[in-house]
């Protein structure tokens, strides 16, 4: 086992500048930071931070092309660093023991022995060293000429502004990449222009040198990243495969927190803002990557939008023009009303519970009168029923009866109005604010009575129509509800005829389609697909792309459904030398893979019968990205224009004698292939 140290600069450095040219990191990209997220030292609770990411609005696109894209790429970086900050509130400080900014973590694993190169590999030769550009299989020779000619001076002169300052950003950045720190020095001792504009990246990297020297002299290298594996698990206090995020992390992070529905938060929100986020984090890994050409990294979809980010780069001052002044107005404008409102949030919680504190109180004096009010009809209710005992006697004996049933009257009164109280009380209780029924006094008088008596009747004769009239509105509506079943039935039956006419016509439209197609299987003769078939197996001659297809076409029409594309492109690939191979996969295609998907496997597993690298789920998203490449890639199937993006990759040229690519789609069922023959454009062809 061999034990490999291995040290990055990251943006959860105390300096992410370290990770781009120096002079990219300017006053403007920090007062971009300032803006936005507010200041750092009032950031005392990770609480406090997330309520900051919630914006208000979020830049037009125009206002946010007018601000120089690197000031924007600037203060991006260190809202990064900010987030990571964020992980050190709750460690202890490792940097005491004078640890260079530069270190991110130090790893230890296994370093397995290759039994000798695959591929070759092209480098860059510097003394002993051999710098490689590239991963797998695939190297850039264009990544490798660049470096090699943008570190002679001479050349570099030579170039346009555009490309010199591209030409130091690509150089920077595959510096960071590399793990020797001995072989950082020695490259720019090597190139002194280069040394001189990476100043601090230089003297970080002679630091850390320094600090190693002194602790390898104590101790051995296993010994070293061992310690330092452990000291880094003991002071986070977390489990051993802790990940520090890198630059696609923490932007995933960022979008989940703003998107948190726990905070409120609707995902939109801030999705203009983050896709522009997004957008300048992909240009900088994009730039940034080791298997990236000048040609590739010119060639991506943001580059017109931001090529002024690796553009006018000079000095630690930066021209702010009108179109930027006037943008970043809008966005100072824009940051003062969000750090309004992260306040109004911040304050919230207590303003709450003030009102909440009211509300209780206000609740609890309605419940009391509400209570008193329930005690005085229990009152009046035990002295009506005294009343109407007290009148049933009178009644018996003829002795003041009159007078029983006045005082039963008034008794009635006095309690209809103590309802009418409740019934307010009541509903003010549940925030309504009309009380239910018309109060009346308490203290009824004699004259009263008679007035209170026709009221009673008056209400009782209008209870008697609402009762009429509910009736008859229940007629009404029994009537209305057998009329609307009969309508729903002869809906549902209209509505079944014209789903069997839709189904009829669009079965009609598929035969005259594929009546072509028809005619073409149906010519092949029996004798045809005998001889197709026995040439496969005996190999007596060679099968062309364009007959495998008939013969699967005609040998498994409930399987296979083929376009008329797909026969002209395989008419142009006559000459490919492996039509077994073909025939096999066809074969896999249409029987092993459809049966698997068909019955519910996922493609991740059903795609391993071709091997690992015969089948592709997608196209990459620069291609799906352009819409000329994408349009290569759409036929028309059923009178619809459909994207085709699984295929089959036999060979790695780009010519069909030896190379073919197979697009197709699973549709009702059915494999459909739109195109068999040469490899279509894609980023790196186009």
């Amino acid at each position: 086992m061999e034990i490999e140290i291995e040290i990055a600069a990251s943006i959860n450095t105390e300096n992410p500048g370290l990770r781009l040219p120096d002079r990219m990191f300017t006053p403007s990209s920090s007062k971009i930071w300032t803006m936005i997220y507010g200041n750092r030292k009032r950031l005392k609770s990770v609480a406090d931070t997330l309520v900051r990411f919630r914006p208000i609005q979020s830049l037009s696109r125009t206002q946010a092309r007018a601000i120089q894209p690197e000031i924007l790429i600037g203060g991006l970086f260190q809202s990064l660093e900010s987030r990571s900050a964020l992980f050190r509130e709750h460690i202890e400080e490792f940097s005491r023991e004078d640890w260079s900014e530069l270190i991110l973590s130090v790893h230890h694993r296994v370093v397995k022995k290759r039994q000798g190169p695959r591929h070759e590999s092209i480098g860059l030769k510097l003394d002993k060293y051999d710098i490689r550009f590239g991963h797998g299989e695939y190297y850039d020779d264009e990544l490798f000429k660049a470096i090699c000619h943008y570190t002679d001076e001479a050349f570099y002169k030579e170039l346009s502004s555009d490309d010199k300052d591209l030409a130091d950003f690509v150089v920077n950045a595959s510096l960071c990449e590399i793990n020797d720190l001995t072989l950082m020095i020695d490259f720019l001792d090597k190139f002194p222009w280069l040394k001189a504009k990476n100043k601090g990246f230089y003297q970080a990297a002679v630091g850390l040198h320094k600090r190693e020297m002194e602790l390898e002299a104590s101790k051995t290298p296993e010994e070293f990243v061992l310690e330092g594996v452990a000291e880094i698990r003991r002071v986070t206090k977390i489990d051993p495969d802790f990940n520090i995020p890198t630059l696609v992390n923490i932007a995933k992070s960022v979008n989940s927190i703003l998107s948190h529905e726990r905070l409120g938060v609707l995902p939109n929100l801030s999705k203009r803002l983050y896709e522009d986020q997004t957008q300048l984090i992909e240009y900088v890994q994009n730039c940034m990557s080791n298997a990236m050409s000048l040609q590739a990294i010119k060639s991506l979809p943001v580059w017109d939008e931001c090529k002024a980010l690796i553009a006018k780069l000079g000095g630690d001052t930066l021209a702010v023009s009108s179109a930027d002044s006037e943008s970043l107005s809008a966005l100072e404008t824009y940051c003062n009303k969000r750090r309004q409102t992260a306040e109004d949030i911040c304050s919230f919680p207590d303003r709450f519970e003030e009102v909440l504190s009211e509300f209780n109180r206000l609740r609890g004096e309605v419940a009391d009168e509400a209570t008193k009010d329930v005690s005085d009809v229990d009152v009046l209710l035990q002295k009506t029923e005294a009343l109407k005992k007290a009148s049933v006697e009178a009644a018996a004996t003829g002795e003041g009866a009159g007078q029983s049933l006045l005082e039963t009257l008034k008794t009635l009164a006095e309690l209809k109005s103590t309802m009418e109280a409740l019934t307010s009380h009541t509903r003010l209780a549940i925030g309504q604010d009309q009380p239910l029924l018309i109060g009346q006094d308490s203290n009824a008088t004699d004259s009263d009575s008679d007035v209170i008596a026709q009221r009673m009747v008056e209400l009782e004769e209008r209870l008697a129509k609402s009762d009429s009239l509910a009736s008859n509105l229940q007629s009404d509506l029994a009537k209305a509800t057998d009329k609307n079943v009969t309508l729903e039935e002869k809906r549902a039956i209209l509505e079944e005829e014209v789903k069997q006419l839709r189904k009829d016509n669009h079965e009609l439209r598929q035969r005259l389609e594929f009546e072509p197609q028809k005619q073409i299987t149906l010519g092949l003769s029996q004798d045809l697909n005998h001889e197709i078939l026995m040439a496969l197996v005996t190999q007596e001659r060679k099968v062309t792309p364009e007959e495998i297809l008939h013969f699967y076409q005609a040998l498994a029409p409930d399987r296979l459904v083929v376009l008329p594309s797909a026969y002209e492109s395989a008419a142009r690939a006559a000459d490919f030398s492996q039509p077994y191979r073909l025939s096999l996969a066809i074969w896999r295609l249409i029987y092993d893979y459809l049966d698997d998907i068909s019955s519910g496997i996922p493609d991740a597993e059903a795609r391993k019968i071709f091997g690992t690298s015969g089948y592709s789920a997608k196209e990459s998203e620069g291609v799906t990205q352009n819409a000329r490449l994408r349009a290569m890639r759409e036929f028309k199937y059923q009178g619809k224009e459909v994207l085709f993006l699984q295929h089959l990759s036999l060979g790695r040229n780009y010519g069909t004698s030896k190379s073919i690519r197979v697009y197709f789609k699973i549709i009702e069922g059915k494999v459909v292939i739109a195109h068999c023959g040469m490899h279509m454009e894609c980023m790196q062809t186009n």
